[in-house]
């Protein structure tokens, strides 16, 4: 399975680790650090998941992956925070996340949510 991950996270550091990790599982992936650059790739092209974070500075990763999923929506949700919240996690559930995961994460548990996510979309399609 290799999807087209969009990578939103304001901490280039992260964006560069899932990068390299996905991209090595076979993953095409882009990476950007505005809410604002996220939505206009949405705009531009399909994808077939995003990894969002909540906290993005002047943005909010979850309205994020709400217009992505207005754009796109089979799009693949999931959101991670450093700062979990009960109402943020039931806000990702509300817009149709998939996964919410908490900071600090493991890889396997991005590339994990990623696989899910994808055969859920999957089943459905069928």
């Amino acid at each position: 399975m290799n999807a087209k991950v969009l990578i939103l996270d304001d901490d280039q550091a992260v964006n560069d680790l899932l990068d390299e990790h996905l991209s090595a599982e076979g993953h095409r992936c882009t990476k950007v650090t505005s809410a604002r650059d996220a939505l206009a790739e949405l705009a531009r092209e399909p994808y077939d998941a995003i990894i969002c974070d909540i906290v993005l500075g002047e943005s909010d990763g979850i309205e994020v992956a709400r217009q992505g999923k207005k754009l796109q929506p089979e799009l693949v949700v999931v959101v991670v925070t450093g700062a979990p919240k009960v109402d943020s996690a039931v806000r990702a559930m509300r817009i149709g996340a998939d996964d919410y995961i908490l900071k600090p994460f493991t890889l396997d548990e991005i590339s994990a949510a990623i696989k899910r996510g994808i055969e859920k979309r999957d089943l459905i399609r069928r």
